[in-house]
């Protein structure tokens, strides 16, 4: 160990000179060491340990090494300053002797009796906390891995206590990592945690001489949940992060958000990955009132001049092609949850259901004809989380004017787009129970899932023999996907080689 620490070239004293290996100690205290083969081994994976590094002066001789003595890592009052401490210092003290020899230790390196002794140790999270003299029969160990300030409990009350308002500060201490107007590397930024978000807003603003209504502070920018800090009152304590990157953009009022919005395309395989356009919503505004905010940026980009009463405001599923229908009667914050939360917009040649209840959901109904193995309009239908399949038979049935409708669930329910010969191949018409007339949609299918349906009358194709060999084909790639992950990592089988001979 001391052959490596000297190859590392680490600044192991702070002296003008540089002292010789011969001069340097290593100890390993408090550890359980076996020796094997002239070579140290530590056994106890349960405790943290400590390198002693000791320095000799001129003329003075190593002391040999005793496991029982404990490095004591203390913070004393300054002397100029006896609000201020200074430190750490480490003190040795010898853990078989008595605790009131070791605390006399203590307060022999501040000067004072043990009378006058107040040793304060900080707790994490918690409110720092009087060691000594001692509250309780637990606890009066004297421990490495701890801090410990000590004073002169003559010159305050305990609850005045110059050692407890010093682990006070030092604890409300934080160093936030600040990304300024797109920079890719962070600076380092002295505040409180009882700094309010409005503090930090005008700290930066000073330091960095921007406009304060010219730049908003976000946080979760690498983890890709990118929140605003608005709430100007909020201490820092509560944001949970150390990295805020300071952007251009005026900032937000509380219950506003910045909102991306996305074309939504329900027959598309992929949604577009990037949004069309960004602005900010005041999230207790009605949804209609957000209709006519979208109609007129749309216009304004030229993207469509399209009447508000005929656009569909849907909340697009992270993990599925499913969308929430956002009802004109009521609030965006009723839907919208998060900053990760996609908001789509369609453009619709009808105006949007007027349905004031938060149960309603967007559903795909597609046709089916089975004797042209092709497929019709897809409607989409917005129900309830009461609807009956009946409900939604009938209303097939008056559309399009036919006697029977058979009912058929989207058998890749993740979302994509089933091919003819999916269809033809896996969909179950009115087997089971799930497409009963009495059963309830939203039991058994999700938001954004289609449900096929085909007129009971018509009769299936009679396949040609290309067209069976292009179902075998499509059939196959279909249960080969199905196989799991195994079936795409398994290797090659090759033959396996033995060596028998002796060589």
């Amino acid at each position: 160990i001391p052959s490596l620490l000297w190859d590392t070239e680490l600044p192991l004293v702070s002296s003008d000179s540089t002292p010789g290996q011969e001069d340097i100690q290593f100890s390993l205290p408090s550890l359980h060491l076996s020796l094997e083969n002239n070579v140290y081994t530590y056994v106890n994976h349960f405790e943290p340990f400590a390198l002693i590094l000791e320095v000799r002066e001129e003329g003075e001789e190593f002391e040999d090494y005793n496991p029982n003595l404990i490095l004591v890592k203390v913070f004393k009052q300054s002397e100029k300053d006896e609000e201020n401490f200074e430190g750490p210092i480490f003190i040795k003290v010898n853990q078989k002797e008595k605790i009131e020899d070791q605390l006399q230790v203590l307060a022999d390196s501040i000067g004072v009796s043990l009378e006058n002794l107040r040793i304060v140790r900080p707790e994490f999270s918690y409110s720092p906390t009087v060691f000594y003299p001692f509250n309780s029969p637990y606890g009066r160990d004297l421990k490495e891995s701890e801090k410990y300030y000590l004073e002169d409990s003559s010159k305050s009350e305990e609850k005045d206590s110059f050692a407890m308002k010093a682990i006070t500060r030092e604890q409300q201490k934080l160093t936030l990592k600040l990304y300024i107007l797109g920079e890719k590397e962070p600076v380092s930024f002295e505040c409180s945690k009882k700094d309010t978000i409005g503090k930090l807003r005008e700290l930066i603003s000073q330091k960095y001489n921007i406009a304060i209504d010219q730049f908003k502070l976000m946080k979760g920018i690498t983890n890709n949940w990118p929140t605003e800090l608005k709430q100007d009152e909020k201490e820092l304590s509560s944001i949970f992060t150390k990295e805020i990157w300071v952007e251009k953009g005026q900032p937000s009022k509380d219950g506003e958000e910045s909102i991306q919005f996305f074309k939504f395309d329900p027959i598309a395989e992929v949604e577009t990955e990037k949004p069309l356009f960004e602005m900010v919503i005041n999230k207790k505004h009605l949804n209609s009132d957000v209709k006519i905010q979208v109609a007129k940026k749309l216009k304004e980009d030229n993207i469509a001049d399209h009447d508000p009463k005929h656009i569909r405001l849907i909340e697009i599923s992270n993990y599925r092609k499913g969308t929430t229908v956002y009802p004109d009667k009521l609030t965006f914050d009723l839907g919208y949850h998060s900053v990760n939360t996609k908001i789509g917009f369609q453009l619709m040649d009808k105006e949007e259901i007027k349905d004031e209840r938060d149960d309603v959901f967007l559903m795909f109904a597609r046709r089916f004809n089975p004797s042209t193995l092709t497929f019709g309009t897809l409607d989409d239908v917005v129900l309830t989380k009461k609807t009956k399949a009946e409900e939604l038979r009938k209303f097939l049935q008056e559309k399009y004017q036919v006697e029977s409708v058979a009912l058929g669930k989207d058998s890749k329910k993740w979302g994509g787009v089933m091919s003819e010969y999916e269809v033809l191949d896996e969909t179950k018409w009115d087997v089971s129970s799930e497409t009963a007339d009495s059963s309830v949609i939203w039991n058994w299918a999700c938001e954004g899932d289609t449900i096929y349906w085909k007129d009971k009358s018509e009769k299936d194709i009679e396949l040609s023999p290309e067209e069976k060999k292009k179902q075998e084909a499509e059939k196959k790639k279909r249960n080969q996907s199905k196989g799991g992950s195994y079936s795409y990592y398994r290797s090659k089988e090759e033959a396996l080689k033995i060596n028998t001979s002796d060589n």
